[in-house]
């Protein structure tokens, strides 16, 4: 859409998760950007009788490489922003089209990019993790095409998940001087 000044839900794409157990795949695809400006995901997940709240955005979101999006949300225990607990999904999707990164999920933890990181033969988008609610987010290029996510949970626990490119080698993504 060009010269748009103002941008409504109708001139977003729409882009739809599927839950597949613990994980999402998403149906994110080339936009057409004469067509729209830009992509919009709706949180599906309502909680269960013990979740009850409903699924939010709870922490910034974090660009990697210019062109992939980091995020948590969260289905609170209950609609309480004080009440401590509940479930958490860490997202990691392209920022230009809301679809699959070349970073997987090491899902069955053998530290390599195989078919068996794959969820009905796609790279997963989303990882429900029920220990708290995410509050900050750390990187780190452990290897060549491996980043360790380090999430700091609402319990203070720290969740690490090792992602795998299946390209040939990763990107730094970030860089900090620390002295």
């Amino acid at each position: 859409v060009k010269d748009v000044k103002t941008i409504t839900k109708a001139k977003l794409f729409n882009v739809t998760l599927t839950t597949i157990n613990e994980y999402r795949l998403s149906n994110g695809k080339t936009i057409d950007y004469d067509a729209y400006a830009g992509w919009t995901i709706n949180f599906t997940d309502k909680g269960s009788s013990e979740f009850s709240g409903s699924e939010r955005l709870v922490a910034d979101p974090v660009v990697m490489g210019g062109k992939n999006v980091f995020f948590a949300t969260a289905i609170p225990i209950n609609d309480s922003a004080c009440t401590r607990g509940g479930c958490s999904w860490l997202m990691y999707v392209d920022a230009f089209t809301g679809g699959a990164t070349d970073l997987a999920f090491d899902i069955n933890r053998d530290k390599v990019f195989t078919d068996s990181d794959l969820v009905n033969g796609s790279i997963p988008s989303g990882l429900k993790v029920c220990q708290g609610i995410p509050t900050r987010f750390r990187f780190q290029l452990t290897a060549p095409a491996k980043i360790t996510a380090n999430v700091t949970i609402s319990d203070g626990s720290i969740v690490s998940l090792l992602m795998l490119s299946n390209k040939a080698q990763a990107k730094r993504y970030t860089w900090r001087k620390t002295f």
